[in-house]
């Protein structure tokens, strides 16, 4: 028999009497884990020319704010904060307290549970899971892993469904993860949720000690300088029309080619650790560089001209390594890659590197 989700029937009851809440205004306290901060930051590196080619922005950012990362301006840090909430029913990734329904998992919200389902009675916990990082794994390994090292000591951890990550526990088992129990349907006492999206002090420090960990765990060869990181078929589409003489052209130049569709986590780490310089078309599969390459590294993005982003330039700022970009040309399949402009920033690159 399926089980009705009473939890949404009840919020909207009190949403009627209420009006709208947020979960943060239903917390029992609050507390400042890390301050926010002002910094500035460094400016992107581009070839003369490349603004000139683009045309949208991605729907997910910005404009003013990818273009003040880009110009090198002076950034605000949000704080990372958490909550504490009392008698929160959790429902296939959604949060309920009298009027409020948090998403924090992937999926849309149902009457009915699926025969079977049982209600698990937890007295503590703490939900380290956001709903963007159930949807994409960029945000997962960008922003959930590192939140998951928050809750002190042996506290119980908490993760929403997802769409289902491939590579998830080799990461977990790389960056020697903390547990954290997946569930579907419980009621706890007392819930701590976070607000951990600024890149702070403390991410930072999370960001060097999954560094760290990773590395204790894989054996490589000697570091390469550069890493083609190819995007493949996954995810959103991105198709980069003149691929193959990408691939042939960053192989003369001794790139390796790393394909993570094809490779499991600890193949990936082993070709990619410690490159000094990553290149890859921009897309969530970027998350696989970010504990892997060099402390002084260079990312390089491939930017397609109509969903232009910075998304990684943050971590990359956070860190002290370089952020640079070439924009691509439209073309019927998807866009392409100046070869000739992209060599040369290649070797601009180097010459920054060497004169450093």
């Amino acid at each position: 028999m399926k089980s009705f989700n009473l939890a949404r029937l009840g919020r909207l009851a009190a949403r009627a009497a209420m009006g709208y809440r947020s979960l943060e205004s239903q917390a029992h306290r609050r507390w400042t884990i890390c301050d926010g901060e002002t910094t500035r930051v460094p400016p992107a590196l581009y070839p003369q020319g490349s603004l000139d080619r683009i045309t949208a922005f991605s729907p997910w950012v910005r404009p003013e704010n990818e273009m003040r990362s880009l110009r090198g301006d002076r950034i605000e840090h949000a704080a990372t904060l958490a909550f504490e909430v009392h008698g929160v029913e959790i429902v296939d990734g959604l949060l309920y307290k009298g009027p409020c329904e948090h998403r924090s998992g992937y999926g849309e919200a149902r009457w009915f549970l699926g025969a079977g389902a049982r209600r698990e009675s937890l007295d503590r916990a703490w939900v380290v899971s956001t709903n963007g990082g159930c949807h994409y794994f960029g945000i997962w390994a960008r922003a959930d892993l590192p939140t998951e090292e928050l809750p002190p000591g042996d506290e119980r951890r908490l993760v929403m469904p997802n769409v289902g990550f491939a590579h998830e526990p080799g990461y977990r088992r790389l960056l020697a993860s903390p547990g954290a129990t997946a569930v579907q349907w419980a009621r706890v006492g007392a819930l701590m949720f976070l607000r951990d999206f600024g890149e702070n002090r403390s991410k930072e420090a999370r960001y060097r000690a999954l560094r760290q960990r990773l590395r204790e765990r894989v054996v490589s060869s000697r570091p390469s300088f550069g890493v083609y990181l190819k995007r493949g078929a996954t995810g959103e589409r991105r198709v980069i029309a003149n691929e193959a003489a990408l691939d042939a052209f960053l192989g003369s130049r001794g790139f390796k080619v790393v394909e993570p569709a094809v490779l499991s986590p600890e193949q990936i780490a082993a070709q990619m650790l410690d490159a000094r310089l990553v290149i890859s078309c921009e897309g969530s599969h970027l998350a696989h560089s970010i504990y892997t390459m060099a402390d002084d590294a260079t990312l390089l993005v491939l930017q397609p001209p109509e969903r232009f982003s910075l998304a990684f330039k943050a971590f990359t700022d956070r860190l002290g390594m370089r952020f640079a970009f070439v924009v691509g040309r439209p073309s019927q399949e998807g866009f392409e890659v100046d070869l000739d402009e992209l060599a040369g920033f290649i070797d601009r690159i180097a010459c920054r590197r060497a004169s450093s």
